[in-house]
């Protein structure tokens, strides 16, 4: 009871105190309780009765016994893998599958026998058998042929006589199309020579639109410039039997023969246009100290980009050159093979240049509204138009060489304004048409120029001719054999000129106009600076400057033996030869030779030659 009590009392105080806002103390936790005894386990129930049985279920799927194929596709000539490569199936059980990267396959396909087919683009299919059995893996490689089965009978022999051209055919983008005999003939009997080589008429069977245009254009009279010029009759013979030709092998026909043939671009036997579209493809030819319009090219600010930055980043000979992209009748588009089409000298300079050559009395082009187009009278086949038969053949090694010389048109100032417009489309797809024209016009000035001086000195060596004054001075006197072309009279100058026998003032013209005249307004028209002038124009004038101080000399020393033969009291006082430039412009200020003369006094004997059968410029 005290126990009780004093909790009541201890309540109480602390109720009291919480009125009265007091905090009272915390009294002691109380122990834990204990835990209760466990109780009992309860015993299991009785078993249930089964259950009634349950229906069978319906009949599983029996399955489809399968096999795996696997295999890799290679090409036939030189075993690499062919990805991309599609193989059928017959029967089909399957969707086609293609290779992989590594021209490998894998196919699961049911038991049975199957033919299986691979193809990759336009190459000659490849097939094969397979026996597929149940749950086992299979292997079938092929090898797809990148050619026509015909050419075997002809690369079993060069695999091993021309293995490098055999490759090149085989891997050819033509090759699946176009057979050995399709362009050497059915003669498939090995001997040396047995069949012959390709010409472009063979090409023209398949390629008539590239034909035609290179039919009009001046490739296609190159080899009969060379007879004309006369220098392979006057080249020495190389081989060792003294084959009187040979020494033309080595040099001018290895070029000059792409009148003949299409493979002096696209390179035997691969023919792709890829490598003719390298300007290096036409380096071969257009280069050197006559033409240099690789190194010109090279060397200007069109070339420096394409160098630097590859195709596509700057133009190449063939953007200029041949630009006209055609669609024939069939609606196959192709590259017009004119190179010339776009050649045009003088709508501005107006001292035209350009010539156009016909075949069977028809020119390529006719011009309607000032535009040019297709001639449907022009004949590829036919022949160029000669002129000066004499019944005579020119050369007496070369039965290719035709009797007279080439006809060349020059064309009319609506002809070459055509041709301009047709470049200048060409410029303006990267320059504004102002500036392009401006730069072409600033060539054409250029070119009209060079042309000048080059016809001036042309005019100081035919007066000495006349006067019997080049030694010796005849083309019959011992040391100065004719030119092999008869067709081309005693003098010649320009391009036919042959470069051995040569007096010292020729020697200077030959190096005048040959080089010098050349590199002048080629490197005018391709932009290259240093070519149009210290390689071109400065060097024609040193050559003018010899020319015309040999023409002085000789002319001074037959005036002295004239004196001691005459016994004359006097030295004619011979003018100078040449001609004298107003400050600032090309205007002739003293001519020696002005055009319409007849009669010069050029020896200054006071009594004035008259020159007949000559035309000064």
């Amino acid at each position: 009871m005290r126990t009780t009590s004093r909790l009541l009392s201890l309540v109480f105080a602390a109720a009291l105190a919480a009125c009265e806002g007091a905090e009272g103390p915390i009294g002691p936790q109380g122990l834990p309780g204990q835990d209760g005894s466990p109780g009992q386990n309860g015993q299991d129930g009785l078993p249930g009765a089964d259950g009634q049985p349950g229906q069978d279920g319906l009949p599983g799927d029996p399955g489809i016994s399968t096999g795996e194929l696997t295999g890799v596709v290679t090409e036939l000539s030189g075993g690499t893998v062919v990805a991309g490569a599609e193989l059928v199936f017959d029967p089909p059980a399957v969707a086609a599958v293609t290779t992989a990267l590594d021209g490998s396959y894998t196919v699961t396909l049911p038991i049975g026998v199957y033919v299986v087919t691979a193809t990759h683009g336009d190459w000659p299919a490849a097939t094969g058998t397979v026996s597929i059995v149940a749950a086992a893996n299979e292997t079938l490689d092929l090898e797809l042929r990148s050619w026509k089965a015909e050419s075997d009978t002809c690369l079993l022999c060069h695999a091993a006589a021309d293995p490098g051209i055999v490759e090149d055919y085989k891997t050819g983008r033509m090759a699946p199309y176009v057979s050995c005999q399709d362009c050497h003939g059915s003669n498939v009997v090995g001997a040396p020579g047995h069949n012959p080589m390709p010409t472009a008429q063979t090409c023209a069977a398949c390629h008539p639109n590239q034909y035609r245009g290179h039919q009009a254009n001046r490739h296609s009279i190159g080899y009969q410039r060379t007879f004309e010029a006369g220098r392979l009759d006057d080249l020495p013979p190389c081989a060792t039997d003294q084959n009187p030709d040979s020494g033309g092998t080595a040099t001018c026909q290895n070029c000059h023969k792409v009148e003949q043939k299409c493979d002096s671009c696209h390179t035997r036997h691969l023919f792709g246009p890829e490598q003719a579209r390298n300007p290096l493809a036409c380096a071969t030819c257009h280069m050197g100290p006559d033409h240099s319009q690789w190194e010109i090219y090279q060397t200007s600010k069109h070339g420096v980009v394409y160098a630097a930055e590859g195709e596509g980043s700057a133009p190449t000979c063939a953007t200029c050159h041949m630009p006209r992209k055609r669609v024939d009748a069939n609606n196959v588009p192709y590259t017009d093979h004119d190179l010339s089409f776009g050649i045009a000298y003088g709508p501005v300079g107006g001292m035209p240049s350009h010539r156009s050559l016909r075949r069977g009395g028809q020119l390529p082009y006719v011009v309607s509204g000032g535009v040019l187009s297709d001639n449907p009278a022009f004949d590829p086949d036919a022949l160029a138009d000669m002129t000066g038969a004499d019944g005579t053949p020119d050369s007496v090694l070369y039965p290719d060489d035709r009797d007279g010389t080439l006809v060349q048109v020059v064309d009319t100032v609506e002809v070459l304004t055509a041709r301009r417009a047709e470049m200048l489309s060409v410029c303006t797809a990267c320059h504004a048409q102002s500036y392009a024209a401006d730069r072409l016009d600033i060539a054409d000035g250029m070119h009209d120029n060079a042309h000048i001086i080059v016809d001036e000195a042309g005019d100081i060596l035919r007066a000495l001719y006349f006067d019997g004054l080049l030694l010796p001075p005849t083309p019959n006197s011992p040391g100065r054999p004719n030119n092999p072309d008869a067709a081309l009279g005693s003098l010649v100058l320009g391009g036919p000129m042959l470069y051995r026998d040569l007096t010292a003032i020729e020697r200077y013209y030959f190096k005048m106009y040959k080089y010098d005249f050349v590199k002048t307004w080629h490197g005018a028209y391709h932009m290259n600076p240093d070519y149009a002038h210290w390689y071109g124009w400065a060097e024609m004038n040193l050559s003018f400057a010899d020319i015309a101080d040999e023409a002085l000399d000789t002319r001074r020393d037959f005036a002295l033996e004239t004196a001691i033969e005459l016994g004359l009291p006097f030295v004619w006082d011979v003018p100078y030869q040449g001609v004298y430039w107003n400050i600032g412009s090309m205007t002739e200020a003293y001519d020696l030779f002005p055009a319409g003369t007849t009669s010069v006094d050029a020896n200054g004997s006071g009594t004035p030659t008259t020159y007949t059968g000559l035309t000064f410029h």
